[in-house]
C-alpha cells in the first residue's frame, strides 16, 4: 500500500479511503495535504491503547481528517462523534463520511467564533450532545488553542463528563511560563496574538492549565512538550480520583520549549539535566545610577527616619534619597522618572498632583521648584467601586478625620496617602494638601487658583467616568493636564477604532478602564482640550514585591502610556 494526496490505494488500483474533503475545507484546517494521509496498517494515535478507540469524541473535527484517518485503522471505533462550529465542513461529513461509514456522526455545534462561526448563535458555549460516561477516547486537537479561558474551563468539565471510567483524552495546547511576564496580574493566564480575533491563537500560563485540569476533576497522565519550541504541547487527561497525581515535565529542557522561551523556531536539543524547581519571580533594579533619587531634606537621623516610615508597613511609591536613606514600596518611579519628559526647571509653575497616593511625585515637583498643591479622596467612601450606586458619607461607621489643614478643615487619609503624610513631615515639605473627589475639582476648591500642570498618576483607570474626570481637570487647567494610563498593547491609534476594555472587576471593585491609544486621545478631546498628544510611552517598575494569599505578585512592570491635553 501507499499513499497518495490523502487517500490510501490497493495494489490493484482500488481506492480504499473515504471520500477526500474539497481543498477549501482542508485549507482551514491546515496548510498541508500530508495531514490528511492515511497510513495503512497503522493507529492514529500510536500510545493510545487500541482498546480505548472503541468509542470516540472528536471535539472540533473540522472537516474530518482524523475521523477519515479512524475509519481506515483496525481497530476502528465502534461509534464515533464529531462536532464542529463550521457548518459548510459539518454539513460535508454528514454528507459523505456518515455516508461511508454510517458509525461516524457528525453535528454542528452552535457556538460563535469570529473566523468559524460568525453566524452562530451568539453564545459562547454548549453541551457536549453526548451522555455521561459515553466516550472511551476524546480527541480535542488544536480547539484549547483557541478558546477563551472561560470556555477552556467548561470544555475540560464537559470532556470530564463525557469520558468513561478508564477513559483518555487528547488535547493540545500552545503554553507559556507566566513567571516571565510579572506584569501580568493574577487573573490574566492567557495570551492573544490577534487583537481583532483573539481566538486566532490562545497561549495559556503552564501552571494555570494544572490548576484547571484539577478543578474540573481531570489529571494529566502525561504530557509531551513540542517539538519545536513554541508548538503545540500534547496533554493527556483521565478523569481524577484521589490517588491522583499530575505527571507534567518541569525540568529546564522542557520548559525551554514553551512559547516565548527563546528566539528559535528551530528544534530544541534537549540537554540531560536534572530537574529544577522554576525561580522565584522577584523584581530585578537596574544600577543604581540610572535612578532618580530625591534629595534628602529632613533633620531626622536614620533610625528616627527609619521609625517614622515603618509608622506604615505599605507603602505604594518607594522612595530613594540622596543619602542613602530608603522606603521600599510597590513601585519605583525615581528609576523610570526621565522619561515622562518633565521640564528640568519647574521654578514657580504651579501643580496640582491629583491622586497623590504617597506622594512621590508631588515631593519630585516641589524639588524641582514647583509650587505644589495635592489631592486625595477621604478613603473608599470616596472611590468608584464596582457595584456601588452611591457613595457614603464620610462619616459612616464613626469614622473621625486623620488630621486638620492649616485652616482648620478635617482631613482624611486614603489608603495610600498615609505615606504622603509621614513623608511630608520628615522632608519638612510645604506642600499643600485637599480631600476631593477627583469630579469635584474646581478654581473654587482652591480659592480660584488654577494650575499650569494638572498631573494625573494613573488615576483614570480607577474612576467609572474618565471622561467626566478630565472635564474636572480641564477646569482647573492653566496649561495642560499629563495622565499615565495603562493602555491596550498593540492596538495603534493609525490602525484601531476607539476601544476600551472592562477587564479587572473579577480582581477587585476600583479599577475599571482600559483604553487603547485612539480611546485614550479621544477621552482627552470629548474633555474639551484643544490639542492631545499620546505618543510617549514610559515604564511603570515594580520594586518590593506585593505577594497574593496564593504567592505570586499582585504588582510587576507595567507599561504606561502618557496622554497630553494642552488647554489652548
Amino acid at each position: 500500500m501507499d499513499t497518495l494526496s490523502g487517500s490510501a490505494v490497493a495494489a490493484d488500483g482500488a481506492s480504499l479511503a473515504p471520500p477526500l474533503p474539497p481543498e477549501e475545507y482542508r485549507r482551514l484546517v491546515t496548510a498541508e495535504d500530508k495531514y490528511f494521509d492515511i497510513i495503512p496498517d497503522s493507529m492514529v494515535f500510536p500510545e493510545v491503547p487500541a482498546g480505548l478507540y472503541d468509542s470516540v469524541f472528536d471535539f472540533g473535527c473540522g472537516c474530518g481528517r482524523i475521523a477519515r484517518q479512524l475509519m481506515c485503522q483496525r481497530p476502528k471505533p465502534r461509534r464515533y462523534a464529531g462536532i464542529d462550529v463550521h457548518k459548510g465542513m459539518v454539513a460535508w461529513c454528514q454528507e459523505n463520511l456518515t455516508a461511508y461509514d454510517e458509525a461516524f456522526r457528525f453535528h454542528h455545534h452552535d457556538v460563535y467564533n469570529l473566523g468559524l462561526g460568525p453566524d452562530n448563535t451568539r453564545q459562547m458555549t454548549a453541551a457536549f450532545p453526548a451522555e455521561d460516561g459515553g466516550f472511551t477516547f476524546v480527541v480535542a486537537h488544536s480547539v484549547f488553542t483557541h478558546l477563551y479561558k472561560e470556555q477552556t474551563e467548561f470544555y475540560l468539565r464537559e470532556i470530564a463528563r463525557i469520558l468513561a471510567p478508564g477513559g483518555l483524552a487528547r488535547t493540545t495546547w500552545f503554553l507559556f511560563d507566566r513567571s516571565t511576564f510579572p506584569m501580568l496580574f493574577d487573573f490574566q493566564v492567557c495570551l492573544f496574538v490577534n487583537e481583532i480575533d483573539p481566538t486566532n491563537a490562545v497561549i495559556y500560563d503552564w501552571r494555570w492549565l494544572l490548576g484547571a485540569v484539577r478543578d474540573a476533576g481531570l489529571c494529566i497522565t502525561r504530557a509531551n512538550p513540542a517539538l519545536v519550541r513554541g508548538h503545540q504541547w500534547e496533554v493527556f487527561l483521565t478523569k481524577r480520583d484521589e490517588n491522583s497525581s499530575d505527571s507534567f515535565p518541569t525540568d529546564p529542557a522542557s520548559l525551554h520549549l514553551l512559547c516565548g522561551s527563546g528566539i528559535s523556531a528551530e528544534p530544541v536539543a534537549q540537554p540531560a539535566v536534572a530537574p529544577a524547581e522554576p525561580r522565584p519571580v522577584s523584581a530585578a533594579r537596574r544600577e543604581p545610577g540610572t535612578a532618580f533619587r530625591l534629595r534628602y531634606t529632613g533633620t531626622a537621623n536614620e533610625d528616627e527616619f527609619r521609625k517614622r516610615s515603618s509608622e506604615r508597613d505599605w507603602w505604594y511609591h518607594s522612595y530613594y534619597f540622596d543619602n542613602g536613606f530608603a522606603v521600599r514600596g510597590e513601585y519605583d518611579i525615581g528609576l523610570d522618572i526621565a522619561s515622562y519628559g518633565f521640564p528640568d526647571s519647574m521654578e514657580g509653575m504651579r501643580v496640582l498632583d491629583v491622586g497623590t497616593g504617597a506622594g512621590w511625585f508631588a515631593h519630585y515637583f516641589e524639588q524641582k521648584g514647583a509650587i505644589v498643591t495635592t489631592v486625595d479622596a477621604r478613603g473608599y467612601c470616596d472611590f468608584d467601586m464596582y457595584g456601588r450606586y452611591e457613595n457614603p458619607a464620610v462619616q459612616a461607621g464613626g469614622r473621625q478625620p486623620d488630621r486638620t489643614d492649616e485652616a482648620g478643615n478635617p482631613i482624611y487619609d486614603s489608603p495610600v496617602s498615609r505615606g504622603f503624610w509621614i513623608m511630608k513631615d520628615i522632608l519638612k515639605s510645604r506642600i499643600r494638601f485637599r480631600n476631593a473627589r477627583i469630579y469635584d475639582l474646581s478654581p473654587e476648591l482652591f480659592g480660584g487658583e488654577k494650575f499650569d500642570l494638572v498631573f494625573l498618576g494613573a488615576i483614570l483607570c480607577h474612576v467609572r467616568d474618565p471622561i467626566g474626570a478630565l472635564m474636572a481637570a480641564r477646569k482647573v487647567c492653566r496649561s495642560k493636564v499629563m495622565a499615565s494610563v495603562p493602555t491596550v498593547i498593540g492596538e495603534p491609534a493609525s490602525e484601531t477604532m476607539p476601544r476600551q476594555y472592562l477587564p479587572y472587576t473579577d480582581v477587585d471593585n476600583i479599577s475599571w478602564w482600559l483604553p487603547n491609544e485612539a480611546c485614550l486621545r479621544h477621552w482627552f478631546l470629548a474633555a474639551g482640550f484643544a490639542n492631545v498628544d499620546v505618543g510617549r510611552q514610559i515604564r511603570l517598575t515594580a520594586d518590593k514585591l506585593h505577594l497574593t494569599e496564593t504567592g505570586r505578585p499582585s504588582n510587576g512592570d507595567q507599561i504606561l502610556r502618557v496622554g497630553v491635553g494642552y488647554a489652548f
